[in-house]
């Protein structure tokens, strides 16, 4: 029980069973992820516990023409000429961006509604982008094709997707808790996402955190992609 280990509940992620929590442990104050769970009796048993993690943003961008669309075999056709990728797609699919936001504006983007996102960060909207990387990697998935501008992406033709945005990381683009990342896989399900891209990396395995994905991969039929190289 948190209080009983003189422990201070910080935030609640009431969807996932979990808390942050600061414990005291050998005359330090840390700052714990705490996953909990109630027994017949209704007392909170603490279930898995680890330290407070921070997952990581930062990245170079890539390249200005796009390697990875031939590599998916996307884009180019035989006679080496660049055309909209998967035009066979019957049904768009939602891919959910967990990152640092989204130009809504920029011209080689999809413009989305205001229901399409959601920030875990106060005073900052999904709708903007401070450092860029979530506007690229959203890019990456769903660059307008055939507009002469910009580069193209996987599923360069707007009709065939829908992007949802959750944005986790502020304008230094550096950090966010392993909370408010738990709290945004739940945003994506609630939102209906297909898929849930992650730019991101962390310096530990979390077993809640994966235990999470292999729930919503499970139950809701969700497919969780994370950057390799981060």
């Amino acid at each position: 029980m948190i209080l009983s280990m003189k422990g201070t509940i910080i935030a609640y992620a009431l969807a996932i069973s979990s808390c942050l929590a600061q414990l005291d442990r050998q005359g330090e104050t840390r700052t714990y992820l705490v996953q909990y769970k109630k027994n017949v009796r209704g007392a909170e048993n603490i279930d898995p516990v680890q330290p407070q993690d921070t997952q990581d943003g930062q990245r170079k961008l890539s390249e200005e023409i796009p390697y990875g669309i031939a590599m998916v075999r996307a884009g180019e056709g035989n006679d080496g000429n660049l055309y909209l990728p998967n035009t066979d797609i019957v049904s768009p699919k939602k891919v959910c961006v967990i990152d640092s936001g989204y130009i809504n504006n920029h011209e080689d983007l999809p413009t989305l509604d205001a229901t399409d996102g959601h920030s875990t960060i106060p005073g900052n909207v999904w709708s903007k982008d401070g450092c860029g990387h979530g506007t690229h990697c959203a890019g990456t998935i769903g660059a307008l094709g055939g507009n002469e501008k910009g580069v193209i992406g996987v599923i360069g033709d707007e009709t065939k997707l829908n992007l949802f945005i959750n944005r986790i990381f502020g304008d230094t683009c550096n950090w966010a808790s392993s909370l408010s990342f738990l709290q945004s896989v739940e945003k994506c399900v609630e939102g209906g996402a297909d898929i849930v891209s992650m730019s991101l990396g962390s310096t530990w395995l979390s077993e809640i955190e994966g235990g999470q994905f292999k729930q919503h991969y499970d139950d809701d039929n969700v497919l969780f992609i994370a950057a390799a190289g981060d």
